[in-house]
Parts: structure tokens; C-alpha cells; sequence
């Protein structure tokens, strides 16, 4: 959700379950999630976006960092696998810096283990 007229994100970017419209009681009404007003006056300036490919990407990657951390927090990791771990999440960071991360999806490393 975003405020419409400063596009300032109002909740922390995520995937809509793909039965979303029956699970809010809005199925068919796709059309009216972009601008919320008339769901009244707290709803004014209020509105849902789709996600680009980029911010699925984005989404996907988050998740994957904060795996690799849950798995950098373990105090049985050894040496060779925090390197490993460490090196994920540095690769992972590369994701973002490739010139066609704009317009094509993501292709994200392999993990630790994999």
C-alpha cells in the first residue's frame, strides 16, 4: 500500500496471496485497488500497487539475505561455511548492481548447500 500522492510506501512491499479478492471480500474489483477513497475518508490518498518484476526481484532477495543471515546466526556453522554464507550475501548484493536488473528478472545465486 502507498500513499498515492507522495507514493510513499505505507506497509513493507509483499506479494498479494493470489486469492486475495474472496479473502477481503473484493473479488472483482481489481480495477479499484489502485486509489482506496471509496472505501471512505481513512482510506483517502490510499492505494495498493502492482509489483514490477524488479520489486518481485527485490522481495526474493530480501528473503533469500535474511535466510543467509538466519544460517550466519547458527553457532554451529563452521569456518568454511560463514565464508560461503558471507560470500551468498555479497552475491547477492551483485543481483541489484547488474545493468539489466531493471528490465529483466533476477537470476539469484545458488545457495550455501545447494
Amino acid at each position: 500500500m502507498r500513499k498515492l500522492s507522495t507514493n510513499q510506501p505505507l506497509n513493507k512491499m509483499q506479494i498479494l496471496p493470489v486469492n486475495w479478492g474472496p479473502i477481503f471480500g473484493m473479488e472483482g474489483v481489481k480495477d479499484k485497488i489502485g486509489d482506496l477513497s471509496w472505501l471512505g475518508p481513512e482510506w483517502a490518498d490510499k492505494g495498493w500497487i502492482e509489483l514490477t518484476a524488479k520489486d518481485k526481484a527485490l522481495l526474493r532477495i530480501d528473503e533469500e539475505k535474511e535466510i543467509a543471515r538466519t544460517a550466519l546466526s547458527l553457532a554451529s556453522l563452521t569456518v568454511e561455511n560463514k565464508i560461503l554464507w558471507e560470500q551468498y550475501l555479497i552475491d547477492l548484493d551483485g543481483v541489484c548492481l547488474k545493468a539489466n536488473f531493471e528490465n529483466d528478472s533476477a537470476t539469484l545465486p545458488l545457495r550455501p548447500g545447494d
